[in-house]
């Protein structure tokens, strides 16, 4: 929260702001920082096996029947903004892990 308020004071141009528009900003930054804090807290405790999951990443072998038009829709995310949910079904060996960490990271 000091970070935010050293901001919010060198700041010129949020001189013209309330008194309590400022405590509200200073609120927010902490509650996102805390917030991101957590989530990073929480992927470093699941010890996640492909942090860096991307889409270059992804393989393509026709046993998979995975085509990268389907990789490319995960990848729009479209499914969250419709409020849908995302299963991924498939048999072993066949990156369902992978594949997950990388919608994640999109995300």
């Amino acid at each position: 929260m000091g970070d935010k308020l050293r901001e919010i004071i060198d700041d010129e141009s949020m001189d013209h702001m309330g008194f309590e528009e400022k405590i509200k900003l200073m609120l927010d930054a902490e509650t996102i920082a805390r917030s991101d804090r957590k989530v990073e807290r929480l992927i470093r405790q699941a010890r996640f096996e492909y942090k860096d999951a991307s889409i270059e990443g992804i393989q393509y072998p026709p046993e998979r029947k995975l085509s990268r038009d389907r990789v490319d829709r995960l990848a729009a995310c479209r499914w969250v903004r419709d409020r849908e949910t995302l299963i991924i079904i498939s048999g072993t060996g066949s990156d369902k892990s992978y594949i997950s960490l990388f919608v994640f990271n999109v995300m």
